[in-house]
This record gives structure tokens, C-alpha cells and sequence, in this order.
């Protein structure tokens, strides 16, 4: 049995719900599926389904073992795509999170750079972690630039020129806490070449604004 392929064919039974959908996602035959399954099962010596007429779920073995499962299969695709090269010529789908202010003002400008650099790397992915509202960044600094009133934020957020009449400085002699910012990365495997060339690229590209400020 490939163990690969049969947790593969088992990620998908658990996401589609059924044999018959991860026959589909798979293009294999449904006895396929169901033969691989019950192999699988027989290796490990437990049941992971729970079965009814329709459909299928998670059993208490066969969740622990869905989540360890998709994690082997990433680090299997990373260790191919690094046996191919791809450190040098990053490629498929790079997924970012970023709070939405930030995201706009700081990352969404230089993403054409980036990809100019990395061609095969894909813009279609991009999300941020509040896509149906704003942040609390986002309404302060369009009131402030709508002139409502006073607005404690940095220059970063407010994302005008310096001496542009935009916004005018008050308080000159207060400074806020300095803050770090953080590259996250899924818990419990290796960031990907791609997620950790664009955490380094956006690092650089941070501390030069930095420099010329």
C-alpha cells in the first residue's frame, strides 16, 4: 500500500464527507477509494470512519489521524518542490493574512515586485483577516483624515507624506511604545520557501523605508 497516496485519499473522503466525493476530487473509482480506506484502517488497526447509508465522518482515531495526515502531506510536497529547485524559482500559491490597513499601505504596493521577482508564484489568493469590516486602524484614519478630530495612530497607518497638510501634528513632544511586527507561520511544520522569501522580502523592503524616513 502507498501510505502517501492513502492518506491523500483519506484527507479527501473527510473533507468531501463521502467516498463518492473523494472519488470525484480524486478521479479514481469509488471502490477505489473505499478499498484504499479499508487498508488503510487494517494497517493501523482501528477504525477512523464512522459510516451511515449516505456519508461518512471522522472517527476519535480518525481525526488525530486527519490533522497528522495533512500535515505529512505538505511536508512531502515541500521536500519535492525542494528537490526540484523551487527555493530558486518559487512557484504555485502563496497564501498571506494580514490586517487590512497594513496589508493596504504596506504590502498590497509591493507585492508587483515581488512577483516580478517570482514570476510563477500566484495574486489570486490574497485574503486579509477582516474582509467584510474594518479594522480599528481603518475608521481612525479615515476620520482623522475627514478632519472629525484628534487620532492617536503612527505615521505607518495614517499612510500620508510628511508635511503634505493631510493631517497636521499635535502632542509633537508624546511618542508612542514602538511595536514589533510579525511574519506568523502555520504551527507544527516548516514555513514553505515561498512564505519565507516574502516575510524576508517584506522585511527588507520595511527597513529601507525605515532608513530613508
Amino acid at each position: 500500500m502507498d501510505r502517501l497516496a492513502a492518506m491523500q485519499t483519506f484527507v479527501k473522503v473527510i473533507e468531501t464527507g463521502s467516498f463518492s466525493g473523494a472519488a470525484r476530487r480524486l478521479r479514481v473509482g469509488q471502490p477505489a477509494v473505499s478499498k484504499m480506506v479499508a487498508l488503510l484502517e487494517e494497517r493501523l488497526g482501528t477504525s477512523l470512519l464512522l459510516r451511515s447509508s449516505r456519508s461518512c465522518s471522522a472517527a476519535e482515531a480518525g481525526r488525530i489521524f486527519h490533522e497528522r495526515a495533512k500535515l505529512a502531506i505538505a511536508r512531502a510536497d515541500e521536500a519535492e518542490l525542494a528537490a526540484r529547485g523551487a527555493g530558486a524559482g518559487l512557484a504555485g500559491r502563496l497564501r498571506i493574512s494580514a490586517a487590512v490597513t497594513f496589508a493596504r499601505l504596506k504590502i498590497v504596493p509591493r507585492l508587483g515586485r515581488f512577483l516580478v521577482l517570482h514570476p510563477k508564484l500566484e495574486r489570486s489568493a490574497w485574503r486579509s483577516t477582516a474582509a467584510s469590516r474594518a479594522t480599528a486602524a481603518e475608521p481612525v484614519r479615515e476620520a482623522a483624515l475627514a478632519e472629525f478630530g484628534l487620532a492617536v495612530t503612527s505615521d505607518a497607518m495614517l499612510g500620508v507624506e510628511p508635511g503634505s497638510g493631510a493631517v497636521r501634528e499635535v502632542l509633537g513632544e508624546w511618542r508612542l511604545p514602538s511595536i514589533d511586527i510579525w511574519a506568523v507561520f502555520p504551527a507544527g511544520r516548516r514555513a514553505s520557501a515561498k512564505a519565507s522569501a516574502f516575510a524576508a522580502f517584506v522585511e527588507r523592503e520595511l527597513a529601507a523605508e525605515a532608513v530613508e524616513q
